[in-house]
């Protein structure tokens, strides 16, 4: 089972305060995937500079990235975290992206001119929480009676905790894969607690896939933006497992089912 890999990573994050406005990182608010070597935006957010811009939509492809006047480099083939590195930077400069629209060529390839700025009200900030450190006792709404739950509820038994979306792509075989887990690895019943965190702006999106899908193995929450401050989370699907007295043993561990077992272990 494959839990951690980041294909869909955001690059409109801003760091907080206490720093100079030429220290602050910023981006352009725009959500991407990795498509076999291409570099793909899947969301473009709101009162963002991309939306702002009206130049950039869901599907168009990313060739390259240069920063003000510097030389393009190109992202195809690259990891998306490269790529998410180079989009970012110092707010109030400006980043030039050549993208081949949706449904085109890239004999249709054009460049695209934005100012990055801090995009409020979206993801963390991507420095995931070390292990051993105290994991947020954060609040989320149970997606089924919309009560409040803590983390902090949950503690005594050793936590997997994945963020997900219904909007995203690679999220939907992790969600599918999580459904499977307590058939096979049975150790894991009544020991081992799956908690997912939809990151749904509207809440009856993650319900309705919720249902499309029959995914009620799990216990399945809704986030919010203090959530994935809290956690750091730059992309999704992202996973941490906790422990049972509430310690991040693994943040976006490559195995989950290893890093969960090791806390079973005698």
């Amino acid at each position: 089972m494959r839990f951690a890999t980041l294909l869909v990573l955001s690059v409109f994050l801003g760091w907080g305060a206490g720093v100079t406005l030429a220290q602050e990182t910023g981006g352009i608010g725009v959500a991407l995937k990795e498509d076999h070597g291409r570099i793909v935006i899947t969301k473009v957010i709101q009162d963002s500079p991309a939306a702002a811009s009206g130049e950039l939509h869901e599907g168009d492809q990313i060739l390259t990235v240069a920063s003000g006047d510097g030389e393009p480099v190109s992202v195809s083939g690259k990891r998306m975290g490269d790529a998410q590195r180079l989009i970012k930077g110092p707010q109030g400069t400006t980043v030039r992206l050549k993208i081949i629209p949706k449904g085109k060529t890239e004999s249709d390839a054009r460049e695209v001119s934005l100012v990055r700025a801090d995009v409020k009200g979206v993801w963390g900030d991507g420095k995931l929480l070390a292990a051993g450190a105290d994991a947020p006792d954060v609040t989320f709404v149970r997606l089924g009676d919309d009560k409040d739950t803590k983390l902090s509820d949950y503690r005594g038994k050793p936590l997997v905790l994945v963020f997900w979306a219904s909007w995203c792509g690679p999220c939907q075989q992790e969600m599918a894969d999580l459904q499977t887990v307590y058939e096979k690895h049975p150790q894991w019943k009544e020991k081992v607690t799956i908690l997912t965190a939809s990151i749904d702006e509207k809440k009856e999106d993650a319900v309705k896939r919720l249902k499309e899908k029959s995914w009620d193995k799990t216990t399945n929450l809704l986030s919010d933006i203090k959530t994935l401050r809290a956690f750091h989370i730059d992309g999704i699907p992202a996973s941490y497992v906790i422990d049972a007295n509430g310690k991040v043993a693994a943040a976006d561990p490559r195995d989950v089912v290893d890093a969960v077992n090791k806390l079973l272990t005698p």
